[in-house]
């Protein structure tokens, strides 16, 4: 017999609460990792709401804990932080129709620079960054990496606002280039009389859009072009990473947190070496020892990698991501490309940006790191050639996006994985993956096969100012070593999702804000 009671007080947000349960907890008082004793079937409780999605509360459990919490709590369609307090666009200034035409600034290198200067640092101000340039009298080059918006339609319409304001009377295209993590993704083309026509215009959004071009980006603009002069470059961060595992035999959730601090430096266009380092700050395992099973330990000994306070290096890396084509991306990587792997790592996806869905293949020759030693590679003894080939399909129905892949594991076992996930206009995304292969589910262990779910908050949704920053949780059930995948920081598919034809309809009613 169990039940409770709730009584929302006189006392503005408070409340009491009551509960009683005639379960003795005699099992798992006797069981050695017991964390309380049961003197009562009573539990009390007292709540305080600071504000909507705040609450606190202490409690008092089983006749023998005092306890207390802060919840937080939101709805994904109701945003913690107002939406509108960022800077407005700037005024589209339509051209007069007895403006000049003159083109002789197009074949003055001079002019063309300073041009090129005035235009980043209009852009920055913005929240974006010229990356490179290139003009002639009828028409304008641009690619840019956008910093500062969540909505990429929202950086081409204030990039094209831009334009319209600085360049002169005889461009009539704006071709606006689209480039993420040194990776030109997918090319607008406006026609400058259409934008001019449409601004104020009702329809405005439908019809910026059907005017609109789009085309998978050139490589390069040629040797004509203006490029920021951006090598070496170095960029860091520290950011808090909160991990929850579900249902291990030991706890049925375990939440903790470490504290992640990276390092980009940038060599050359597409070049760059990465360094991860990752402080476990809250609820710190011990070193469990080594794991029980009947394959290669390539995920089942993960806590050993991860146990005590000393820094971990999870990441070690030099990379190159390129274009081959207009709809081939490519990447290599070599290092520590992992916590628990080091080795190569090469990839090649085939995505045409007015396609639904894309085709990836990745190989990679790994060994398995040591626990103890950031470089070194001894005491397992393990390598193994693995990779998947993948298809990429955005449904178009409700935000579902999959992913199918199959191929060799780490394990050396043979299989498939399935991944769907549903992607709000707001940015926020739910998904759900499984993994099968000939792994045996009494060979498998603990939850006979790999499966987790996965959550993506945009840090926008909680602040009242533009970021491009999420953050993202997997809740995945106990480590296992069948179906375990390399964990790559920067495959291809998850940057250049955002630019293509699907993604880019969904969000261009941000075109003009």
């Amino acid at each position: 017999l169990f039940g409770g009671v709730e009584w929302r007080t006189p006392i503005e947000n408070v409340t009491l609460k009551a509960e009683y349960s005639s379960d003795a907890y005699t099992r798992e008082q006797k069981s050695p990792a017991a964390t309380f004793e049961r003197k009562s079937p009573f539990n009390f409780g007292a709540e305080y709401r600071w504000r909507e999605g705040v609450t606190g509360g202490i409690y008092y459990m089983y006749g023998d804990t005092v306890g207390f919490n802060v919840s937080l709590s939101g709805n994904p369609n109701r945003p913690l932080a107002p939406q509108d307090l960022g800077t407005g666009p700037l005024p589209v200034n339509a051209r007069a129709m007895d403006a000049p035409q003159g083109t002789d600034w197009a074949t003055n290198p001079a002019a063309r620079d300073a041009l090129a200067a005035a235009l980043a640092e209009v852009l920055k101000a913005e929240g974006m960054r010229l990356e490179r340039f290139k003009a002639d009298p009828r028409a304008v080059d641009v690619v840019i990496t956008n910093l500062r918006f969540n909505e990429e339609p929202q950086a081409i319409g204030r990039t094209a606002r831009v334009l319209s304001a600085g360049m002169p009377a005889s461009v009539q295209t704006f071709r606006i280039t689209m480039m993420q993590d040194d990776l030109v993704t997918t090319t607008i083309t406006i026609d400058r009389s259409d934008f001019e026509s449409q601004v104020d215009r009702f329809g405005a959004t439908l019809e910026s859009w059907q005017t609109a071009v789009l085309e998978g980006a050139l490589p390069s603009l040629g040797r004509e072009a203006w490029v920021r002069d951006a090598y070496p470059s170095l960029d860091w961060n520290l950011v808090p990473a909160p991990y929850l595992v579900l249902l291990t035999p030991e706890d049925p959730i375990k939440l903790g947190v470490n504290i992640d601090l990276g390092f980009r430096l940038g060599i050359a266009p597409g070049l760059s070496a990465t360094a991860n380092i990752s402080q476990p700050f809250i609820n710190v395992p011990d070193d469990p020892g080594p794991s029980e099973t009947s394959l290669p330990p390539v995920r089942s000994d993960q806590g050993r990698y991860y146990s005590g306070y000393d820094p971990k290096l999870t990441q070690l890396t030099a990379d190159y991501l390129f274009k081959l084509n207009r709809d081939v991306y490519a990447r290599a990587t070599v290092g520590m490309i992992e916590r628990m792997f080091g080795g190569v790592s090469g990839e090649i996806l085939w995505k045409p940006v007015n396609q639904s869905w894309a085709l990836g293949a990745e190989l990679n020759y790994v060994k398995q790191r040591d626990f103890d030693d950031p470089f070194g590679f001894g005491y397992y003894d393990y390598d193994v050639v693995m990779g998947l080939g993948s298809l990429y399909w955005e449904t178009g129905f409700y935000g579902l996006e999959t992913q199918f892949s199959a191929g060799r594991y780490l394990a050396g076992d043979w299989g498939g994985t399935v991944n769907v996930t549903r992607r709000f206009a707001n940015g926020w995304a739910v998904g759900a993956y499984f993994t099968l292969t000939d792994v045996t589910s009494e060979d498998f262990g603990e939850g006979s096969f790999d499966k987790g779910v996965t959550l993506e908050i945009p840090f926008r949704w909680t602040v009242p100012f533009e970021t491009k920053t999420n953050n993202s949780i997997g809740l995945t059930s106990v480590s296992r070593d069948g179906g375990a995948n390399l964990m790559v920081s920067n495959r291809l598919y998850p940057i250049v999702r955002d630019y293509d034809r699907y993604h880019l309809k969904q969000s261009w009613g941000t075109f003009w804000q």
